[in-house]
């Protein structure tokens, strides 16, 4: 794990990681921090996102996976822009 990698993850995201990767969680869910009512810009939070998260937890880095629960369009289509992130749209 890079220093670089873990320090672009915002915090909230950072500490959810260690702590799962403390405890063995394989997998985990997020929603996009502070993007709605708190109007926190959507392409900030993409870039902040940069690096994928198996630099930060060895257990999600082996078998796991990061899951991010979005609310709208424009967040979607914010999140499918960043390269590691792959997407399963739910059927209608």
């Amino acid at each position: 794990m890079s220093n670089t990698s873990q320090n672009s993850w915002p915090p909230a995201y950072r500490n959810s990681l260690g702590l799962a990767s403390q405890r063995g969680i394989r997998t985990i869910a997020f929603p996009s921090l502070s993007t709605g009512a708190y109007g926190y810009p959507l392409t900030e939070r993409r870039a902040s996102l940069s690096q994928p998260p198996w630099n930060i937890s060895e257990p999600i880095r082996r078998s796991g996976a990061v899951r991010f629960v979005l609310f709208g369009q424009a967040t979607l289509r914010t999140y499918e822009a960043v390269p590691w992130t792959i997407f399963f749209r739910p059927s209608s």
